[in-house]
C-alpha cells in the first residue's frame, strides 16, 4: 500500500469514509487499484486525461472573478 494513500486513509478515519475519491495527475492510473482496496466503500474515479486535470483545475479557479 503506497505510503501517501495510507496517510490519507488515516486522516479520514476521524471524518468517516469518503463518498468519492478522484485521482488526478500523471500517476493516477497506477494508484487506482491500491486506492480501491484502501477505500472499498468509496467510488474511485480516475479523471479523464488525468495528467492535465490539475492544470485545468488551477486555470479554471484562477480565471474566476472575485
Amino acid at each position: 500500500m503506497p505510503v501517501a494513500l495510507a496517510a490519507m486513509r488515516e486522516a479520514l478515519r476521524n471524518e468517516g469514509d469518503a463518498d468519492i475519491v478522484l485521482l488526478t495527475g500523471g500517476g493516477a492510473r497506477f494508484f487506482a487499484t491500491a486506492t480501491r482496496e484502501l477505500f472499498p466503500s468509496s467510488q474511485v474515479v480516475v479523471a479523464p486525461e488525468p495528467v492535465y486535470a490539475n492544470a485545468r483545475g488551477f486555470w479554471f479557479y484562477g480565471s474566476l472573478e472575485d
